[in-house]
């Protein structure tokens, strides 16, 4: 199971991380409890490659303009950027020196027939509302995964991501709220309790 872990802050999460052996780990950098700069972005991001080289690197962005996430990936050194909210083909045009991961916000299944006109592999499911520890229908990801590799996240935590993972038989999965102890603070023993239930589940697909 690709596991990702989200919104991480501090050279500690990163670390913890890395010793799970996760896919990948997640900074946010757009407005969020979240949020870090670009220079600690950076640092955090060193510091992953110093502790696993494999693992990946993910940027998460919102509305930020095109050339803004483009100098970010690359100060940071970021494998990915994970993009939410809509944007105007012009613009994906001017991000395709990076490698994205599109990010659509589920409530409705009609939803989905957008990825169908997307020349993209790799797609992130999350909750209507992003951040809110809110789950969407895992059903609608299992229908997605016609159209590429679907990682769902959205309200995800030790309780149900096995449950998520039985629905929906995603690629992967991406937590953030899940792992919290209060938001923006990561807690390190639900990461790892996190990653075994993962993988766990991952036994019983």
């Amino acid at each position: 199971m690709n596991i990702k872990l989200c919104g991480l802050k501090t050279i500690k999460d990163v670390e913890i991380a890395c010793s799970l052996r996760v896919w990948a780990i997640g900074f946010v950098l757009t407005k969020s409890p979240r949020m870090v700069s670009v220079r600690e972005c950076s640092e955090l991001s060193v510091c992953a490659s110093n502790n696993d080289n494999k693992i990946k690197r993910i940027g998460v962005f919102s509305n930020e303009p095109s050339d803004f996430i483009i100098n970010a990936m690359r100060k940071c050194n970021l494998n990915f950027a994970q993009i939410h909210g809509i944007r105007e083909e012009r613009e994906w045009q001017k991000l395709s020196e990076i490698s994205t991961i599109r990010a659509f916000n589920i409530s409705k299944k009609d939803k989905l027939s957008i990825l169908e006109t997307i020349d993209d592999e790799l797609f992130l499911l999350d909750s209507s509302q992003p951040g809110s520890g809110n789950t969407f229908d895992w059903e609608i990801a299992k229908k997605a995964s016609q159209y590429g590799k679907i990682i769902v996240a959205g309200g995800l935590n030790k309780d149900n991501v096995g449950d998520a993972i039985k629905l929906s038989q995603p690629w992967g999965v991406d937590v953030s709220s899940g792992i919290e102890i209060e938001r923006g603070q990561k807690n390190h023993n639900l990461m790892k309790e996190f990653v075994e239930v993962c993988r766990a589940g991952q036994c019983l697909t």
